[in-house]
């Protein structure tokens, strides 16, 4: 990451931290998916997604019954399924 930032401070600084916000999106998407990846695949777990469809752009509330990081893994497979 650091070579990454260094080379952002010879652009401007609004490109450069529009540069830095998609590389860091970028590298954050790719560890939740694999994270997504890795419960689906190597654990096993299937998941089902019912309910109302949702379009491009909708806006929404998801929430959680537990309190648990398993919970996140589940919405982590969902958000990646959808591209989101």
């Amino acid at each position: 990451m650091l070579p990454v930032a260094a080379t952002l401070l010879l652009v401007p600084w609004a490109t450069s931290r529009r540069l830095l916000r998609r590389w860091e999106g970028l590298v954050a998407g790719s560890w939740l998916a694999f994270g997504a990846w890795l419960l689906e695949r190597v654990g096993g777990v299937k998941i089902v997604l019912t309910g109302d469809s949702l379009l491009p752009g909708d806006r929404v509330l998801i929430l959680s019954n537990h309190r648990t990081r398993i919970d996140w893994m589940f919405l982590w497979c969902w958000a990646a399924r959808l591209g989101l």
